[in-house]
């Protein structure tokens, strides 16, 4: 695929996304497939948001991107949640990462 011509891209905002959405617990559930190990997720108090302070659900309208671009996506979810793994078992890309400290 080629380029946008720039007067359709430059200064607009686009999504990229497959347009899906997954809870977090089916999230979780894919990631350790993906993984191939068991995952045990527990709540940290530090991390939980207020009341009415979080949206509930999030899906990426990539039509926009489509429509000016041509882009669709090349991968399925479960596709590249198993590239992020591979790369994060490298431990030279591991390393680059604060994984000890919680970032907002």
């Amino acid at each position: 695929m080629g380029s946008a011509p720039a007067d359709r891209v430059v200064g607009r905002t686009f999504n990229a996304g497959t347009g899906g959405e997954i809870s977090v617990g089916d999230l979780v559930a894919l990631i350790g497939k993906v993984m191939d190990t068991a995952l045990d997720v527990r709540e940290d108090a530090a991390r939980i948001r207020p009341a009415n302070s979080e949206v509930l659900r999030l899906v990426a309208d990539a039509s926009r991107l489509a429509a000016a671009t041509g882009w669709q996506p090349a991968h399925t979810l479960e596709e590249g949640l198993a590239h992020t793994v591979e790369f994060f078992r490298d431990p030279g890309n591991l390393a680059r990462y604060k994984t000890g400290i919680y970032n907002i």
